[in-house]
């Protein structure tokens, strides 16, 4: 069977994720026929793209140079774009898969569901957890009844970040809305820590490709560092039969890698467990049996090959718009107001080896913790 034409839109950042797919091996599935970037010399394999395939500084640029070459668009630009250029890669014939999130703006949803039915194609949405072989066999289970119904599902998820982790691309990070006011909604829980919000929608959801939207949402959010968003929140949401509880921050003093325990009648899945030298997800049932379903992190660019296989009809979408969509309608709720930043008392600075600045909250670990063991949601008020 012929290679698959694959155009990368954005191969700086995690675009280069698929770059190193590609370029690592992964010629002799896929034939990359363009790449596109503003600012394509932050990409440190240039030179190796540049003997492959044409650089263009957009993809209507590709577009208009390469009509109907195309077959598949992977598309790693900025969050204000996804939108945008998910529609325009429909246009023109292109099969979709887009990193995450799906969008900034509610409001285009239903524009894009409407734009990929018109067109025939296929579009993925790049929360690499719901393309692990660990998670959609989990999910199988839970949808196969072998679980129960559901109780409680929590995360937490830590992760720092220094001031140079909002500096970087053309300004966009932090930011609510682009200068052309398209909703952006770069935050803690809209982007870095996104896969693991998404998550607890899709376990939820009804069928593979779906996801599950909370009834009601209480949350609190806060920041200390002067972004438009926010840099930590907590969220509680409602499922009618169970709750949800989100944990995610990037003022905390110290790493917490992503951590879940989903409750069910009976049994639990928990994340990370350690089986045979590795941090996997283990299934505990009421019979008192054990299922270790994997690394939910295995196989980061496995999504490409999905999507290259749901092309060729060997395979369906197991997380396209539908499946996406309600995580964008979550942090929407959440960014209807502003964030407060955290008390002055408790606001701390560090700086790494290389100088770079960390702006952390004293207390905050702590305070998280037990707000995740608890399983109930806690506001942040004795912080603010």
């Amino acid at each position: 069977m012929d290679k698959v034409k694959v155009v990368l839109s954005g191969i700086g950042g995690y675009g280069m994720t698929y770059v190193n797919a590609l370029l690592d091996g992964g010629l002799d599935k896929a034939a990359l026929v363009g790449v596109c970037d503003p600012f394509p010399e932050g990409c440190p394999r240039l030179e190796e793209l540049k003997a492959l395939c044409p650089v263009y500084a957009s993809l209507e640029e590709f577009f208009a140079a390469h009509k109907g070459e195309a077959e598949l668009a992977a598309i790693s630009a900025p969050i204000q774009y996804h939108a945008g250029q998910i529609l325009l890669a429909l246009e023109n014939g292109c099969d979709v898969l887009c990193e995450k999130p799906l969008t900034g703006d509610e409001k285009a949803i239903e524009g894009l569901i409407a734009a990929r039915d018109r067109s025939g194609r296929n579009v993925s949405v790049g929360y690499q957890w719901s393309h692990s072989a660990a998670i959609l066999e989990l999910k199988r289970d839970i949808l196969d009844g072998r679980f129960g119904a559901p109780r409680l599902l929590k995360t937490i998820v830590l992760w720092p970040r220094a001031q140079s982790y909002y500096r970087r691309g053309t300004g966009w990070a932090g930011r609510l809305n682009a200068a052309d006011g398209t909703p952006i909604r770069d935050n803690v829980a809209h982007n870095a820590t996104a896969h693991y919000l998404h998550n607890i929608l899709y376990i939820l959801g009804g069928d593979i490709d779906l996801s599950r939207m909370p009834g009601r949402i209480e949350y609190t959010t806060a920041k200390i560092n002067n972004i438009e968003t926010f840099d930590t929140a907590v969220i509680g949401m409602d499922f009618g039969n169970c709750r949800g509880l989100f944990i995610a921050s990037h003022a905390a003093a110290r790493t917490r890698n992503p951590e879940f325990i989903y409750e069910f009648g009976k049994g639990k899945a928990v994340f990370p467990v350690e089986h045979e030298g590795k941090k996997v997800i283990a299934g505990y049932f009421a019979d008192g049996s054990v299922k270790y379903y994997g690394d939910p992190f295995a196989q980061t660019a496995g999504k490409l090959w999905h999507a290259c296989r749901v092309l060729r009809g060997e395979e369906k979408v197991v997380c396209g718009i539908e499946a996406a969509a309600p995580e964008v309608k979550v942090i929407v709720r959440l960014s209807q107001s502003g964030a407060p930043f955290f008390a002055p008392e408790v606001s701390k600075v560090r700086y790494d080896q290389k100088g770079d600045e960390f702006r952390y909250v004293e207390g905050l670990d702590e305070l998280l913790g037990e707000i995740y063991d608890s399983g109930n949601f806690t506001s942040l008020e004795k912080l603010l």
